[in-house]
């Protein structure tokens, strides 16, 4: 049986620990432990390991964190390790590995290394500063900035590169990655804030680094000065790793540890003063979400693919200062006896949180940003989620008030369909819009834009989307727009596309058309106590057009737009009418069926029949 060990990184380089069967092996910086760490931060007896039955647990005993595979150990919680996993407690690195295991540090390491690193700077800064000074609310002060900075300045004079060797070369891979990053945006990184000193040796290595980004941004054609962020973005996501193999032969051992500190100062900021993980990556025009699943693990949306950031919270108590940080200027609230919350960002994003005891992994944060020019009808043709085609009919259905529903799954992209859908609307006619959580970006001047509002901390002052819809009619709207009905409020909808306010628009989540209108009688009926044919008649009259959004391998395009025509007089049934059906090979595709309404919009000069049947 192969024989466990743990495997400490020390000044002088590896030292191993065989850990005995049938007995306890305890970590602290208690010289009585069997592996002593000496170092103030660590417990006397920080964490324990013991073999039972062929297993290898560890227990945190201490109050300061123990972070093993860069997730946060809870006091006394029982882990199981396998050769392979990483303990890092307060700046020391810790690998378990049995007596066959390859000894070859591992990317997943380095990393932890540099989380380790930052951890602690961020932890001393914090100690140090002066609770009087440092408060959430003053961080953002000339005073708070400068005690803030003069503090990292010293950790960071302080820090023995030699201790963190293992994540050198992870430091200086992702610092120039962010240096370049921050170039392609137009924007001074966390790290610039300040400076380390002012000797000739920090100078050097600061010129030469400023040198090597530059060097980096001619080899992959980038435009360093915020004039073509999108393109720039996506040259470095394709050639950064090609182009930093080819530089590797500037980079000396000494800048290497330049470039690791810079990067470690720049996260600590980040921690401070910004988002610090999420920082980058809400400056980024061509990230549509972020995902915050755990701590340690981030993805984002680019381009209609997910992928993993590789970015960590140093600790979950870090992720909710954070979301704390990010909820505070809206007045807006989560806690324990709340733990989900519905925000709208500044700049437009809408986030929500969701923390434990409902998420078991730790604050769980999705952040949906929209793009600061809302895409129009004409950038979807070009992206290939709708034809010019369907765009042109859909354009005469606009003009021609007929009341139309978008359906589709999460993130199918049914919002953006819907904003720019309402390009269409005349200038002169009067908009309400009603939204959770305000997205709908409409470019005309006489628009009204309503929010619900949820119930405070006593459960009081909630608006709902009904209420707003039933207000907006009192409002004399010449169209209402839904940003999506999802309850009761759908009743109050279809009456006031019944009662005048035609050209109206909504979207909802289903999976097709007829879908759709099943979960429209199903919402009506949780608002009125009215017989199902009665609220079938009612759907039918009210809904002209249903356009199906549907996402398929990373691309958001229109499936289906189909009317409904009237109820079947044998089931009682709706019945849907296809006007066009995306097929796999050829898209979009016109079916042949006229909309009962084709001949309004032609006598209204809205549509030139020939162009249904246009070859797309």
């Amino acid at each position: 049986m192969p024989v466990f060990q743990v495997i400490v990184q020390t000044d002088s380089g590896e030292v191993a620990f065989d850990l005995p069967p049938r007995s306890v092996t305890r970590i602290g910086r208690d010289p009585e432990c069997e592996i002593c760490l000496p170092s103030p931060f660590v417990s006397h007896v920080h964490a324990s390991l013991a073999l039972e039955g062929g297993r290898l647990k560890l227990k945190a005993e201490g109050l300061n964190p123990t972070i093993v595979n860069e997730r946060e150990v809870l006091p006394h919680e029982p882990v199981d390790l396998r050769a392979g996993d990483t303990i890092v407690i307060q700046g020391w690195l810790l690998r378990v590995r049995t007596s066959d295991t390859p000894q070859v540090a591992s990317d997943a390491e380095h990393r932890a290394r540099f989380v380790a690193l930052v951890a602690g700077l961020h932890e001393s800064v914090i100690n140090h500063l002066d609770p009087r000074v440092f408060r959430l609310d003053s961080i953002k002060t000339e005073q708070g900035r400068q005690s803030a900075m003069r503090v990292l300045n010293e950790e960071i004079d302080a820090v023995n590169v030699a201790d963190f060797k293992l994540a050198v070369t992870f430091g200086a891979r992702e610092a120039l990655r962010t240096s370049l990053l921050s170039s392609i945006l137009g924007q001074t990184s966390g790290a610039d804030l300040g400076v380390f000193g002012g000797e000739d040796s920090y100078a050097k290595r600061e010129t030469t680094r400023i040198w090597l980004v530059s060097k980096l941004g001619d080899a992959l054609g980038l435009k360093l000065d915020g004039s073509d962020a999108r393109e720039g973005l996506r040259k470095l996501r394709e050639g950064f790793d090609r182009a930093f193999l080819g530089a590797r032969g500037h980079i000396t051992d000494d800048l290497a540890q330049h470039l690791l500190l810079w990067l470690a100062r720049k996260d600590v900021c980040d921690l401070i003063f910004g988002l610090g993980p999420l920082t980058d990556l809400v400056r980024m025009p061509d990230v549509s979400e972020i995902m915050v699943v755990s701590r340690d693990l981030i993805y984002i949306e680019q381009g209609g693919t997910l992928e993993e950031t590789g970015r960590t919270f140093v600790s979950d108590r870090v992720s909710e200062q954070i979301l704390e940080r990010i909820l505070g200027p809206l007045n807006r609230r989560v806690d324990r006896s709340s733990p989900m919350v519905d925000a709208r960002l500044l700049d437009g994003s809408r986030v929500n949180a969701i923390i434990p005891p409902l998420a078991l992994k730790g604050p769980c944060i999705t952040i949906r940003r929209f793009s600061q020019d809302p895409l129009t009808i004409d950038d979807l043709v070009g992206f290939g989620a709708i034809s010019a085609q369907v765009a042109t009919f859909l354009r005469a259905c606009v003009k021609g008030r007929k009341n139309i529903i978008i359906s589709g799954g999460t993130g199918s992209g049914k919002t953006t369909l819907l904003n720019a859908l309402s390009g269409w609307i005349p200038s002169h006619e009067r908009i309400v819009t009603i939204e959770d959580t305000a997205e709908l970006r409409l470019q005309q001047r006489h628009v009204v834009t309503l929010e619900a509002r949820p119930a405070n901390i006593e459960q009081k002052g909630e608006v709902t989307i009904r209420d707003l819809v039933r207000n907006a009619l009192r409002m004399r709207p010449d169209r209402i727009i839904v940003g999506e009905c999802r309850g009761k409020e759908a009743f109050d909808m279809l009456q006031a596309m019944n009662t005048g306010h035609d050209g109206s628009m909504t979207t909802g989540h289903a999976n097709s058309p007829s879908d759709m209108l099943q979960r429209l009688e199903s919402m009506v009926l949780e608002s009125a106590q009215l017989p199902l044919q009665a609220i079938r008649r009612q759907v039918a009259s009210a809904i002209d057009i249903v356009i199906q959004q549907s996402r398929h391998e990373g691309r958001r395009r229109v499936l289906q737009v189909s009317e409904l025509v009237g109820l079947d007089d044998s089931t009682g049934e709706a019945i849907v009418e296809d006007i066009f059906v995306h097929r796999s090979d050829i898209g979009l595709q016109f079916t042949g069926y006229l909309p009962t309404f084709a001949d309004d919009l032609v006598n209204a000069g809205l549509l030139n029949p020939l162009d249904m049947f246009k070859e797309t």
